[in-house]
């Protein structure tokens, strides 16, 4: 039964990802002057962590590649979460310890990783003792961790793209926009009633193209050295 609901899986995904290539054609070839790696070498590495990430989810980071230009993604089979990365005290995992979890076994594997789960997570860097989060990105690395545990149910869709985005952007090297209709505009502390963007500014879009020009980080050859204490 569990190689019959694994085929199944399968299926679905596959029929999810040909309905969304079909949706966004323009989306496969990438911006002009875009340098690629060879097609041996995956540029994104998605992985689930943990149970419960539904192919919608994983389908929409898709859809991000796909609007940014990238083409070359593999996806990895669940994960579960290290249990190094969970904090008794707090109740929930840390972000940063996900990142260099996702750093340590997935920079051999692709050029930038993105790990997907549905439980809470926080941050204890830039001096917080516990500081609840969406998403953390570490660029030294290369690699995203994106929450859905605190996006609202109602427009959960809308914001979790808005999230894939933002964090995207902060990959390359984009910070906070002060612009309250930028997807890089910093929610945290605003009002919840605020509308979740699904857009760049005209400035973040540019200094995001231009990033995506390269130079990329290179496919780690050998194992990250990783921060400890953290």
């Amino acid at each position: 039964m569990p190689e019959i609901q694994r085929v199944i899986n399968y299926g679905l995904r596959a029929f999810l990802l040909i309905a969304l290539f079909v949706a966004l054609p323009r989306a496969q070839t990438p911006p002009k002057g875009l340098s690629l790696p060879s097609q041996t070498t995956a540029q994104v590495a998605i992985i689930p962590l943990g149970t419960q990430v539904s192919l919608r989810q994983q389908s929409w980071v898709l859809w991000m590649l796909a609007r940014q230009g990238w083409s070359h993604w593999r996806w990895f089979p669940p994960q579960a979460l290290p249990p190094t990365s969970y904090s008794k005290r707090f109740r929930r995992y840390r972000a940063e310890r996900l990142t260099d979890f996702l750093a340590k076994h997935y920079r051999r594997k692709a050029r930038w990783v993105i790990g997907i789960t549905n439980e809470d997570i926080s941050t204890e860097l830039r001096g917080f003792l516990d500081h609840a989060v969406l998403g953390l990105t570490d660029p030294t690395h290369a690699t995203i961790v994106l929450s859905s545990a605190r996006l609202p149910k109602k427009t959960w869709e809308v914001a979790w793209r808005s999230l894939i985005l933002h964090e995207w952007g902060h990959l390359f090297g984009l910070v906070h926009c002060p612009d309250a209709s930028c997807v890089m505009f910093d929610r945290l502390g605003q009002d919840p009633a605020l509308a979740w963007s699904e857009h760049f500014c005209a400035s973040c879009e540019q200094q995001l193209r231009t990033a995506q020009k390269g130079p990329f980080p290179q496919v780690q050859k050998k194992p990250i050295p990783l921060k400890s204490g953290r």
